[in-house]
């Protein structure tokens, strides 16, 4: 039986782990879930977006988290232009620039309206020339940049600067130098921003719940609180809200482990089933009553 409740318990872990990468609601050019950039610097590259935009039409975003797992950066960046839908409508000349801080990649995608100025291979040879130099050292605001400025410069006609690269530009292997996937204006993706979806939490307490009427609370508790901060850190959410996270589902089931939290809903219950009761033989007697009084009006004389 024990195998039972631990097959259970492993089922709900492994649902955890397969949980998407959540993606942020579109509020802004430059989302920077991983708070990499200054204040400044996400100014001063949305100030280059916007006038970009005010220029051309075109609508280029950057997009900056810690990694999409377990999705690649081609199935995560592809979600994110589809949900976010940028561009013009009928136009489809958005472009999103996304960065996953711990893989030390970058992807380019491209909307259908900008394939002809922004190519495979330009975009390739701008992730490859030019950000992956700085994304590898760690100069994160720089990198991004020259990501930003090559694609403005296409954008608005100009030639894309070109020289061979240097031995550190071929010695980046970790930094992707993407081919572009087409951005589809018409689909649709429902993603829960908040972290791990309600489901899974559901099924990770349900879980732990199910587990302690066989092995000891505490050790259910444990393996519940790492699994939860574990597949809430794999998908990119940050430490202080995973640990938040942690902390009310560990409240959560705490309380619904308590025998006094049952106690009390059960005195409620009774309370709510004996208020009923009353009320309802008050209404009877109420009604007797309005009857009864109808007898003494009407009565025979002889």
């Amino acid at each position: 039986m024990k195998r039972i409740w631990l097959a259970l318990l492993l089922w709900g872990l492994a649902a955890l782990a397969g949980a998407q990468t959540a993606i942020p609601p579109f509020q802004q050019r430059v989302t920077d879930l991983t708070h990499t950039l200054s204040a400044r610097e996400q100014w001063q590259l949305s100030d280059q977006l916007q006038l970009l935009e005010e220029r051309k039409g075109s609508q280029v975003v950057v997009l900056i988290v810690a990694q999409t797992l377990p999705e690649t950066i081609e199935q995560y960046s592809l979600r994110v232009a589809e949900s976010w839908k940028l561009g013009r409508k009928g136009v489809d000349d958005g472009v999103l620039i996304l960065v996953v801080k711990n893989d030390h990649k970058a992807r380019i995608e491209v909307g259908y309206g900008l394939e002809g100025t922004l190519t495979d291979v330009a975009c390739s040879q701008i992730i490859r020339e030019r950000m992956a130099p700085a994304l590898q050292d760690g100069r994160w605001a720089e990198g991004i940049q020259q990501g930003v400025t090559q694609v403005t410069t296409l954008i608005n006609g100009g030639p894309l600067p070109t020289h061979p690269p240097s031995p550190t530009h071929a010695a980046s292997a970790l930094v992707t130098a993407s081919a572009v996937a087409a951005v589809q204006p018409d689909a649709a993706t429902s993603t829960s921003s908040l972290g791990l979806h309600p489901f899974f939490m559901f099924v990770l307490i349900a879980c732990c719940i199910l587990a302690s009427f066989k092995f000891r609370r505490w050790v259910c508790r444990t393996v519940m609180s790492v699994a939860s901060l574990g597949a809430s850190l794999l998908i990119g959410q940050a430490l202080t809200a995973s640990i938040l996270q942690v902390a009310l589902v560990l409240v959560i089931c705490v309380i619904l482990q308590s025998a006094r939290f049952w106690a009390v809903i059960v005195w409620i219950l009774e309370r709510t089933e004996f208020t009923s009761g009353n009320d309802s033989v008050r209404g009877s007697a109420d009604d007797g009553r309005g009857k009864g009084g109808g007898f003494g009006g009407g009565g025979a004389s002889g």
